[in-house]
């Protein structure tokens, strides 16, 4: 692919991931816990005064998970346009070969 595009194009790519680095990061520390959580639902591990997972707590934590992770997945796509739109009718047969 980085042989098809332009710098101008790359630049976008280059420009996105610094303006998406907060989200990515965020995202990624937010499943840390989620994921301890279920891993002490496996091992029968909960905290003092439990006996399982709140089924909404974990409703409510992964909704606002995914709701960033919505965020982070249309600005992508929003880029992928942006970058597609900008090609020449070269750069797209270019990338049609590639499918062949």
């Amino acid at each position: 692919m980085l042989n098809i595009l332009n710098t101008a194009q790359i630049n976008m790519y280059i420009s996105a991931a610094g303006e998406q680095i907060n989200d990515i990061n965020q995202f990624a520390y937010q499943r840390f816990p989620l994921l301890k959580a279920f891993r002490r639902l496996k091992e029968s591990d909960f905290p003092t005064g439990t006996t399982t997972l709140s089924k909404e707590a974990v409703q409510q934590y992964v909704a606002d998970l995914y709701r960033l992770d919505g965020k982070i997945s249309y600005n992508r796509a929003k880029l992928f346009g942006e970058v597609i739109n900008s090609m020449t009718s070269t750069q797209k047969a270019q990338m049609d070969a590639l499918s062949s």
